[in-house]
């Protein structure tokens, strides 16, 4: 009885989380179009730090339940299901796109930074001050990003959605739907923790695996609907942006709160999967300047394959 409860409130957090991440997304870009900020800048910033809400929730409440196995776990395997599975499912679900190969190569590098940050920082460990370190990075790599200028054909194509509403009002409205990205987040997690918890997982891998690919649907949402309505910059930059926003700020929050132990060698481990993941991902689309359906497929391979971490 408990285990269908839980099957049904998981189904209705997914739900939940797809829909309010697709008005999001919509209401961001309405916003953005008032203001003419940069659709790269935009989903770096905005859309990103909006998607990773359920990372942000998931961090303070594993820390201060002294789990942090379930904080580094969720935002790592964040991070490797964005870049490989959300990344590899976009061809396959609303087509491929152009990309801007200088564009994505300094992307890319800013990326794996933050992520080789992340593991050194978990290796001498994740203290509060430590915490407050990466997370006082993370502007400073924002502020770097800002300075990048598009090469022209970054851009041709992009036009910005017309709307009659105000910028407060796209504002109001897309905050509304962030709301219901956390709570549907939230379910999820929980309803996932607890079905884990009655198979008896270790709970770094409940995180990394199940809790992981869960928290990375507000930006498979974000994504199908930014790439609908031709914004690929913003697609782009959510991704990448979401990906630095976890290795930065999202795990480090918990641990500014309340200091928790994490397990360092499978964390390690795993993470060093995901530092060889993001190189291989952004070297593919550097070599190719598109992401069509060949890439997308060898995204979702490289994702799965690193469920063979489960008996290493």
């Amino acid at each position: 009885m408990m285990v269908a409860f839980l099957v049904v409130a998981l189904v209705a957090g997914v739900l939940l989380l797809m829909v309010s991440s697709m008005k999001a997304i919509g209401y961001t870009i309405n916003f953005a179009s008032k203001l003419n900020i940069s659709p790269l800048l935009i989903g770096l910033v905005m859309v990103s730090v909006g998607t990773d809400l359920p990372e942000i929730a998931n961090s303070i409440v594993s820390c201060l339940a002294g789990h942090g196995d379930i904080n580094v776990g969720d935002s790592m395997g964040s991070v490797l299901a964005q870049t490989t599975l959300v990344l590899g499912l976009i061809p396959f679900l609303v087509g491929g796109f152009k990309i801007n190969r200088r564009e994505i190569l300094i992307l890319g590098a800013f990326e794996l930074f933050a992520f080789a940050l992340l593991l050194y920082v978990i290796q001498i460990g994740l203290t509060p001050l430590n915490a407050l370190f990466l997370i006082a990075v993370w502007p400073l790599l924002i502020l770097l990003i800002k300075k990048i200028k598009p090469e022209r054909d970054a851009l041709i194509g992009h036009v910005w959605q017309r709307t009659d509403k105000s910028a407060f009002f796209n504002f109001i409205m897309a905050a509304i739907a962030f709301a219901g990205v956390a709570v549907g987040a939230i379910v999820v997690v929980q309803s996932v923790v607890s079905l884990s918890m009655e198979m008896g997982v270790p709970e770094y891998l409940i995180s990394f695996f199940a809790l992981g690919l869960s928290t990375s649907l507000p930006e498979l949402g974000a994504a199908i609907e930014g790439i609908r309505k031709g914004h690929t910059q913003l697609v782009l930059g959510n991704t990448i942006g979401s990906c630095i926003f976890d290795s930065l700020v999202s795990v480090s929050i918990g641990p500014l709160l309340i200091a928790c132990e994490i397990s360092k060698d499978i964390a390690i481990k795993t993470g060093l999967y995901v530092l060889f993941a993001i190189a291989i991902v952004f070297l593919v689309l550097a070599l190719r300047k598109e992401l069509d359906k060949k890439a997308g497929l060898l995204f979702i391979i490289i994702y799965l394959s690193s469920y063979s971490l489960l008996f290493i």
